[in-house]
């Protein structure tokens, strides 16, 4: 693990995968019910590291798209994505944006449905980073307040030398930053985060108070009030060594 501060002021957690020796792994839970990331870890044994998962709804049901297996959940929004297979061998690791479109899910950029032959995809919002330039997250329709507010941020990205990257950036929100909690990161700000980091493609996972991040045992919180209530989660992004598949 790596970490730095951004020039805001937060704090910024890199861990970085060597493809070669390790491969992702996507955490849920099959009664589709939300837990800790604590809680993921201790059901998986093996998991090196990992960070917090996409966008969920209050019943735990992943929001956007989200495939483990089969499909949990689609959206006619459009949203960005990052897929994978399980995989003795290299993982191919694809990050792109979906949508469904007269009741098939497309891609805008891919002619290649990718995505009917992987077993997970993972939803996030938005795509930040495409073939090492910043994507317009208007395309995604999110709300400005979440594009420009500064929260905590996960997000996970290739680099430019093929290495995975999960990326937590730390932050409160007004009544914590009132107490000398630094605020965390907008949109554009975490894009410059990982582009200087080196990244070639890049997405945003779900953040503020479910921005958490796992490594050597230790759980940690990208918002200070985990450390009284960790939040439940649906799902999470894993490292596990390539050996255990």
């Amino acid at each position: 693990m790596e970490k730095h501060r951004s020039s805001r002021g937060s704090a910024i957690r890199v861990i970085r995968m060597d493809p070669n020796t390790h491969q992702l792994k996507l955490l849920t839970n099959d009664k589709k019910q939300r837990q800790t990331l604590r809680k993921f870890i201790d059901s998986n044994p093996g998991v090196i590291a990992a960070i917090n998962g996409g966008f969920f709804m209050k019943s735990g049901k992943p929001s956007g798209f989200f495939k483990y297996h089969d499909w949990w959940s689609v959206s006619e929004k459009l949203r960005g994505v990052v897929g994978f297979n399980q995989s003795k061998n290299k993982q191919l690791i694809n990050f792109d944006q979906l949508t469904v479109h007269r009741e098939k899910i497309v891609s805008p950029r891919s002619r290649d449905p990718w995505w009917t032959k992987v077993e997970f995809v993972l939803g996030g919002a938005p795509l930040l980073i495409r073939d090492g330039q910043p994507v317009d997250a208007e395309k995604e329709r999110l709300l400005p307040s979440f594009v420009r507010n500064r929260y905590a941020r996960s997000g996970i990205c290739l680099t430019d030398d093929q290495h995975i990257l999960l990326v937590m950036a730390s932050g409160g929100d007004r009544k914590s930053h009132a107490l000398g909690y630094h605020k965390g990161l907008s949109l554009k700000e975490f894009t410059i985060e990982l582009k200087q980091l080196g990244c070639q493609q890049a997405l945003n996972l779900d953040g503020g108070y479910s921005s958490s991040m796992y490594f050597a045992g230790r759980v940690f919180p990208g918002h200070w009030l985990q450390d009284v209530w960790a939040r439940p989660i649906a799902n999470a992004i894993a490292i596990v060594p390539v050996a255990s598949h």
